[in-house]
């Protein structure tokens, strides 16, 4: 079978990365294969595990609708970025219309994929669309919290069957999945980037992208944080639209790879924040201005922990204070 004929089979290689978290592994594979009802790619690049995720990955039993499974195994921890690069190159060798980046820590509402294709097919602009997931921008269910803050206030000690059920809040994961859609509007939700992105936990990716941008993580961001955001501001500079599906619901158990494996993720942030800073300043600097001229004001951007829009910024505030250096500047 050639690789056209291949994609027409299956529009999407799912790439899913992995570093160490073994259950966390387990539990979003087997989600992904019960979610996903039409024919996929899937891709897997084991970045430097030592749990035995490596011997895991080698004997996995895939379900027949997936056309193909690939696993990339790297002796040591490449980083996010060439993780994601190398899932790349794979989708670029099917002939594949997407890219589907998943992290290994997620929880799927039924027909998650279907419903991304199904979107993104309706609109050739439309580069990158992620989903409803744990943010500071989404409204948990049940509860007058942000969603982001329940997951990171579980207690480290619970199980995976207990962080869900938790979240969930007496109801199941399907019905959660759809109260989430309902309190939070549903809909597509477009982005300005910046100061926004799509966070790649689970995000679709159209491939032409790559004949304008390239790799989807630029080499500068070492190992991890701040790929994901630069990639948004990559694409809606060459006239992509990055957006969100505010109708599919995706629980993201957030940073399970990197607590599992020990990781400074402070220290990494920093570095990766700084390096973005340095690529975007004029832009970042252009559209600060384009907002004060229009009566936004900034210190209330900056200071409003619910500005899901501004949250990007914010976290590069924290480590750089970049407004001082704008403020001198004006």
């Amino acid at each position: 079978m050639t690789n056209m004929e291949s994609a027409s089979f299956a529009k999407t290689n799912i790439i899913v990365t992995c570093w160490n978290a073994l259950e966390y592994t387990k539990i979003t594979l087997s989600c992904l294969f019960d979610t996903v009802h039409h024919a996929f790619f899937l891709t897997i690049v084991d970045n430097g595990s030592i749990d035995g995720t490596h011997e895991y990955l080698k004997t996995l039993k895939v379900p027949s609708n997936c056309k193909k499974y690939t696993l990339i195994t790297n002796v040591r921890n490449l980083g996010a970025g060439t993780a994601i690069n190398q899932g790349q190159k794979v989708s670029q060798e099917l002939g594949v219309k997407y890219s589907c980046l998943c992290n290994n820590d997620l929880f799927f509402q039924d027909a998650w994929l279907e419903l991304l294709e199904f979107e993104m097919d309706k609109d050739e602009t439309l580069g990158i669309l992620g989903t409803l997931r744990p943010a500071v921008w989404a409204k948990h269910h049940t509860s007058n919290q942000l969603s982001k803050t329940v997951v990171d206030d579980t207690p480290q000690e619970f199980s995976i069957k207990q962080e869900l059920e938790r979240f969930q809040d007496g109801h199941s994961f399907e019905e959660t999945g759809k109260m989430m859609v309902k309190i939070n509007g549903g809909g597509v939700k477009y982005l300005r980037c910046p100061p926004d992105a799509v966070v790649t936990c689970c995000a679709l990716i159209r491939n032409t992208v790559s004949g304008k941008i390239g790799y989807f993580s630029d080499s500068i961001f070492k190992i991890y944080g701040s790929e994901d955001i630069d990639l948004s501001w990559r694409l809606h500079a060459v006239g992509y639209k990055c957006a969100i599906l505010m109708d599919v619901y995706v629980h993201h158990f957030r940073h399970k790879s990197t607590k599992a494996s020990n990781l400074n993720r402070d220290k990494y942030l920093s570095e990766n924040n700084f390096r973005l800073y340095n690529k975007w300043k004029q832009t970042i600097f252009d559209f600060l201005t384009s907002e004060e001229n229009r009566g936004v004001k900034l210190e209330d951007k900056f200071s409003s922990e619910e500005d899901g829009e501004y949250f990007f910024f914010r976290k590069i505030q924290e480590k750089i204070n970049f407004l001082a250096e704008y403020n001198k500047n004006e």
